[in-house]
């Protein structure tokens, strides 16, 4: 076996390697922060918050709008520092954040902590994994590599919804906070200290050029991975999308935020909403 293959079959071990992390970080870490906070609401709301529904709903949009606003800073910081250092930061504000859900007394300490925790989540899902994918797959193939990573999220959410549920009913909602805060950590910061990294030159070069050793190889060609922001903001089909996709990310927020206390509401109990939710 000559050099060059041995060198693309170690690549291809790597590059699957590299997208099993990213679906292992979705499927904890991601789904921890994003995923099972509707099930809190009704028990926050009625200990803490009686008759506030609308005020702690609020939680969502903060932390979104927070993290929107530190998305282009962060942004930056890719390429410039070392990535583990980046994913590690990410790992540690977005499990810190959500564990401190369990210290909160009042309506301003839950938003500021979600604000800690998305910008966290963000930082290693929304701009970090992309990123990585992006320079292990610099070709074709990266389009299914970023599926197949970001569809750890929905796997692991179908495993958290039952267990998250359950763990409230008999611990409490705080204690519950408080272990998936931990869980998200110790799950997220040895995957990345082992296992996250960055392609060498030299491998990103033979691989820009390689089609039958890449996994997920596609037959379109790489010209086809985007226009870029400029070229796309001319093309009255990229507004069309957007405000499309807008529509119909109103009323996905609205199910998935708002189905816990729904059901609580209507007397379901904690392993059934636990089920829907998965």
């Amino acid at each position: 076996m000559s050099t060059n293959e041995t060198l693309s079959k170690s690549t291809k071990n790597k590059q699957y390697l590299i997208v099993f992390v990213a679906m292992l970080m979705q499927a904890i870490p991601f789904g921890i922060a994003q995923n099972i906070q509707p099930l809190f609401i009704g028990p926050v709301v009625n200990d803490l918050f009686p008759g506030n529904l609308a005020g702690f709903n609020i939680i969502f949009t903060v932390g979104a709008v927070g993290s929107a606003i530190c998305a282009p800073f962060l942004g930056k910081l890719f390429g410039k520092v070392n990535i583990k250092a980046i994913f590690i930061f990410g790992a540690i504000l977005s499990g810190f954040g959500f564990l401190m859900f369990g210290y909160s007394k009042s309506l301003v300490e839950f938003y500021g902590w979600s604000v800690v925790s998305q910008i966290g989540t963000v930082t290693f899902s929304g701009l970090g994994i992309p990123y990585v994918i992006s320079k292990w797959f610099p070709g074709k193939g990266r389009g299914k590599a970023l599926g197949i990573a970001f569809s750890g999220g929905s796997i692991g959410n179908v495993f958290l919804q039952p267990i998250v549920a359950n763990l409230i009913e008999s611990q409490g909602y705080a204690p519950t906070y408080v272990m998936f805060g931990i869980v998200s950590m110790v799950c997220s910061i040895p995957l990345i200290l082992i296992l996250i990294n960055l392609p060498k030159e030299e491998i990103v070069d033979e691989n820009t050029n390689t089609d039958k050793d890449m996994p997920f190889t596609e037959s379109e060609s790489a010209h086809e991975e985007g226009l870029g922001m400029k070229a796309a903001s001319k093309n009255p089909f990229f507004w069309t999308f957007s405000v499309g996709y807008m529509i119909i990310a109103i009323s996905i927020a609205a199910l998935s935020t708002q189905y816990g206390i729904y059901l609580g509401e209507i007397g379901m109990d904690s392993k059934t909403i636990g089920l829907v939710g998965s």
